[in-house]
């Protein structure tokens, strides 16, 4: 648990209190400067945002106290950094512990009149488990200091630099940067460490992390090994994260270094190569916010979702939950017909019809609703089904049955959409009247993600894709295959 030390500044008066958190706040800015770019850089611009909410609501209350004529400024500043700190929230995974705890005991620090109920807060958050770096110090003067103390002295060869390496795996695999793992359940993790030379006069070695929050998102467990005379060291330990990520969260990394211990001369700590950090992804698939009410094309939504901030890093996270939820309104309806044959006996559809289906069904989804829009019109033609800015082109196919050759005949009409209003994804719905010989493949067997096919970039990755999904029309009686 991280301390704040305000609980004695508190009865010293809020001038000791808004003197103390500026101390902190300050502390706190060379950290977001140091985790530049990493996973933990929002969680400590959380943290400044939160101190210097209840720095400006002390120094509010302090200057009613005094009559001071800059107090509405004061609160104002109170205000716009209550509402950053929202703001920040909601980009943060909530289900830390210590997110919910500050953003709630910053809210009520907000709203105290009294200087004795903002006391009373104070002494609340000078014990909450804060995030916190993990560092090694050292003074960048020893050897130039050394130099100086024995001028005379002959300089030896300077010893090749300590290296360690260590490869890690999981599950008898190795481990993949970043490997999928579930919330809650502990995992053996293994490592090989090979050491380029040995230490002299030091007899363990360890491998820890270097960061993390207090709130122990996760448990990193290594032992102690303790060197001998070899150069090549087996270790293994376990892993467990306690919360899942929401289900596009980036992935989380966790530095690692290595250290060398003596019971006679101060760590040291090699060069670490190999796996430097492990990534990871806490993913459960159970918990995935947009079911299609079918649990394997649950799993097959999840994957694509997966797979498309995999494949497009950048890609806005707003039109991504849009392409989710229509893609699993699409996939609800194909399992639908699947389970309760629809089209069962059907060889003759016309588009219009199988559209008007589609959308009556789906207007029933909680998460759709009116939302759908019927025959828009965009680049110059007619759109089947869009949902804000995510279109869903329709098709009957009576003629080709092959999969490759069908998705190749009609993936190109939903990219030109979509490009049309600036969409990276798209999806075609497909459904497959054509004579069945062979019985139907599971629904979810008929979902594929393609990658757009755009003029002037034939043979280029392109950022676009097109989720494809088939429905299977013209079914006969299971008895009749």
């Amino acid at each position: 648990m991280l301390k704040l030390n305000l609980c004695d500044s508190n009865k010293l008066g809020l001038p000791v209190v808004i003197s103390k958190l500026e101390e902190i706040i300050a502390v706190v800015t060379n950290l977001i400067t140091f985790t530049k770019d990493t996973f933990d850089e929002p969680y400590f611009q959380f943290l400044e945002c939160s101190l210097l909410t209840i720095k400006y609501q002390g120094a509010y209350l302090q200057a009613l106290k005094t009559g001071d004529v800059n107090a509405d400024a004061l609160k104002k500043a109170n205000q716009f950094n209550h509402d950053l700190l929202k703001e920040l929230t909601g980009k943060l995974d909530s289900s830390r512990p210590s997110i919910n705890e500050l953003s709630k005991l910053s809210a009520d620090i907000s709203d105290c009149l009294k200087i004795t109920e903002f006391n009373k807060k104070i002494e609340i958050f000078g014990y909450l488990r804060l995030p916190f770096i993990e560092g090694i110090e050292s003074n960048p003067f020893s050897d130039f200091r050394r130099d100086i103390d024995s001028p005379e002295e002959t300089s030896e060869e300077e010893p090749e630099p300590l290296m360690l390496s260590v490869r890690f795996s999981t599950d008898n695999e190795l481990w993949a940067n970043p490997q999928i793992l579930k919330p809650g359940i502990q995992y053996a993790i293994n490592g090989l460490i090979k050491l380029n030379r040995l230490p002299s006069n030091y007899q363990t070695a360890t491998i820890h992390h270097v960061s993390t929050t207090s709130d122990d998102f996760f448990i990193l467990s290594l032992p102690e090994i303790k060197l001998t005379n070899k150069l090549e060291y087996n270790i293994s330990g376990h892993i467990i994260f306690k919360y899942p990520q929401n289900t596009f969260d980036p992935p989380v990394a966790i530095k690692l270094i290595a250290q060398f211990n003596s019971i006679s001369a101060s760590p040291i700590y090699p060069q670490l190569i190999g796996y430097d950090e492990l990534i990871t992804q806490i993913i459960d698939e159970k918990t995935f916010q947009y079911p299609t009410g079918f649990s394997k094309l649950n799993k097959k939504a999840w994957e694509i979702g997966l797979e498309i901030k995999k494949d497009l890093p950048n890609i806005e996270q707003t039109e991504l939950d849009h392409f989710i939820i229509l893609l699993t309104g699409i996939l609800n309806y194909s399992g639908y017909c699947a389970s309760y044959g629809i089209y069962k006996n059907i060889n003759h559809l016309t588009e219009d019809e199988f559209r008007d289906r589609l959308i009556a069904y789906m207007s029933a989804n909680p998460m759709i609703g009116g939302d759908i829009i019927k025959e828009g019109s965009i680049g110059g033609g007619r759109v089947e089904i869009r949902y804000k800015n995510i279109i869903a082109e329709l098709k009957v196919e009576k003629k080709v049955s092959d999969r490759t050759k069908m998705v190749k005949q009609h993936k190109r009409q939903p990219s030109a959409y979509a490009s049309s209003v600036s969409a990276d994804l798209a999806i075609l719905c497909i459904l497959d009247l054509t004579p069945k010989l062979l019985p139907p493949a599971p629904a979810s067997n008929n979902v594929i993600l393609e990658a757009a096919s755009f003029h002037g970039f034939e043979n280029t990755p392109t950022t676009s894709k097109v989720a494809v999904v088939i429905i299977d029309g013209n079914l006969k009686n299971p008895s009749s295959y």
